[in-house]
């Protein structure tokens, strides 16, 4: 069961258009108690599917979470700075404010831990908000709140759509959960605790805004809103034009269109200088202008991308040798970012020796027999190949083609099977 899961993780699945009574309340909820400002911000409620009084007490929770998290800054001064900063912004934009008044008996206290992103190239310390630990009931707060509908696209069609045009422009939503304000009567729901020293009493802080890791969490330019509608995926916008002139267009309307809801759209990033022209240095992916034999890259969606060559390249492969166990050869495997199947020759050989483990009930912790090891380790040591591989992000090379065809190739033995499309014009 859990090797056809991991083999599962790379189907295709159409995104299906049938909702559950759950989305569809949801989604009825929303519309109906969504309202905007002034500034034209939005404001939601939180959608319970069950009363919050089924919760329970959850302060002591959030009280040992809290020092857990303390012992560790104190472990890590980098990280404390880091993780400090995050909450000092946090205090001084308004997304979560100090409490004034006791808090309300079915109020909720929420963890926090830190999500460390080396890659990244602003925060690298991102708190996240716990909304599934569970109260003294058994129950969290995610588990009363209704699942709404998934709006955006799968990933793989998002970066199947961004292959296509012939200039592309990439962006990131700015701290987008946190533009969404959360209704004043349901802040008590998202409460955390927090104090700036160990010496100091434990502070409440109800969260004012959308934040990340809950459950439910204008047509002026229709070309732009489908672009927008079909290439963004979470917080990232991958989409793109057949010229310079309509990506530069695409570009300004996107940023005027998120605008409008109180996004700002940044860490812009294109395969033509020319279309980031006017973009501020400070809302560059990459900090400056794309240059000429430029090898910088940045991760579109989880892969790296070069824009200068508008290349994909596998960099950064793990291939560090652990001692073999079926748990650290699936772990490792695992670790390989490929939603849209390019290593899939490669990865095919790892996923041939997880098979070989099943079949052979090597437990999670054993180490597997000799031959296996051997098999596993020569696979490992060839995965630093692929840092030099690359692969071009258009799969259309002429344009003006008037007529376009597929070739599809297959083939199989005995214990794998795979194929493989080709566009010609």
């Amino acid at each position: 069961m859990q090797l056809r899961r991991f083999w599962e993780l790379e189907e295709y699945v159409e995104t299906s258009s049938h909702l559950s009574e759950e989305k569809k309340l949801c989604e009825e909820y929303f519309l109906k108690h969504t309202v905007r400002d002034a500034s034209e911000k939005f404001t939601v409620r939180l959608p319970f599917l069950h009363p919050p009084s089924q919760l329970g007490d959850s302060r002591q929770m959030a009280e040992k979470r809290l020092s857990h998290i303390e012992r560790k800054l104190h472990r890590n001064p980098q990280l404390k700075h880091e993780y400090h900063a995050f909450f000092r912004e946090y205090l001084e934009l308004g997304h979560m404010t100090l409490a004034e008044c006791p808090a309300p008996k079915d109020s909720v206290y929420l963890p926090h831990h830190c999500v460390v992103k080396e890659a990244s190239s602003t925060t690298k310390c991102r708190v996240v908000f716990d909304a599934s630990a569970n109260t003294t009931s058994t129950k969290s707060l995610n588990d009363v709140l209704m699942a709404g509908p998934v709006l955006q696209d799968s990933l793989v069609n998002v970066l199947l759509r961004f292959r296509l045009p012939a200039f592309v422009v990439t962006g990131d939503i700015k701290q987008m959960y946190r533009m969404v304000e959360i209704h004043e009567a349901d802040r008590d729901f998202q409460r955390i605790l927090w104090r700036w020293s160990s010496d100091e009493p434990v502070s409440e802080y109800p969260l004012n805004t959308v934040i990340y890791g809950t459950k439910s969490a204008s047509r002026q330019h229709p070309t732009a809103v489908e672009k927008a509608e079909k290439g963004t995926y979470v917080d990232d916008v991958l989409t793109g034009a057949d010229s310079e002139e309509e990506a530069i267009l695409l570009r300004l309307q996107l940023s005027t269109i998120f605008a409008s809801g109180g996004f700002y759209l940044r860490k812009w990033a294109s395969n033509s200088a020319a279309v980031l022209d006017g973009v501020p240095a400070a809302d560059l992916e990459m900090q400056t202008s794309i240059e000429i034999n430029d090898t910088r890259t940045i991760k579109a969606l989880g892969i790296h991308w070069q824009p200068c060559s508008d290349q994909f390249q596998f960099s950064n492969i793990p291939n560090k040798i652990f001692q073999p166990t079926k748990w650290t050869m699936l772990s490792q495997i695992a670790s390989i970012f490929d939603p849209l199947g390019l290593l899939a020759s490669i990865v095919v050989k790892a996923k041939m020796v997880m098979q070989q483990l099943w079949e052979l009930k090597v437990t999670w912790d054993e180490t597997p027999p000799g031959e296996l090891v051997q098999h596993w380790l020569v696979f490992v040591q060839s995965l630093s190949d692929l840092n030099s591989l690359q692969v071009p992000r258009r799969v259309i090379g002429t344009q003006g083609a008037s007529r376009y065809y597929l070739h599809g190739y297959s083939d199989e033995s005995e214990r794998d099977m795979g194929a493989c499309v080709y566009q010609a014009w």
